[in-house]
């Protein structure tokens, strides 16, 4: 995956729509998010990623093995895993390649940085997936 566009209205129209479809009352929280005064920055590095206030979303020279190195936290045999942040989706993509992986958590930790996100990049690949639940952080009383 590239980050071809940086800000997309195809990305924002694919992804909220799958989102509005699969999880009606989470888009409902997430379409009206707190105000975002984060900086949001594409890194100039051998593989583009995103930043946000200077911190980077995923690796700037191998996302793929990044993605690769953390999954490996999630025994192959595990049938249910939970990812806590949705990064720029490449450890759910990894995820998703395992057949052992009956159901996949992700939970928005972010809900401006997530709206922000996918105005940005395409994530209709693991949206549409259905072994995907796509959940808030207040779904579990993570405290913001």
């Amino acid at each position: 995956m590239t980050i071809s566009d940086y800000s997309n209205a195809s990305h924002l129209h694919a992804n909220s729509a799958i989102i509005q479809q699969r999880w009606p009352d989470l888009w409902k929280r997430l379409s009206t998010p707190p105000e975002w005064t984060h900086q949001i920055h594409l890194e100039n590095t051998p593989q583009t990623t995103i930043s946000v206030d200077g911190m980077r979303l995923s690796s700037g020279f191998n996302r793929r093995q990044e993605a690769h190195i953390q999954a490996q936290a999630i025994p192959e045999d595990h049938s249910e895993a939970w990812v806590y942040g949705v990064g720029i989706g490449d450890l759910i993509r990894v995820l998703i390649t395992r057949e052992t992986i009956r159901k996949l958590h992700v939970v928005i930790i972010n809900a401006p940085l997530f709206m922000s996100l996918i105005q940005r990049l395409d994530f209709t690949d693991w949206l549409h997936e259905p072994r995907i639940t796509l959940e808030d952080r207040t779904d579990h009383g993570i405290i913001p």
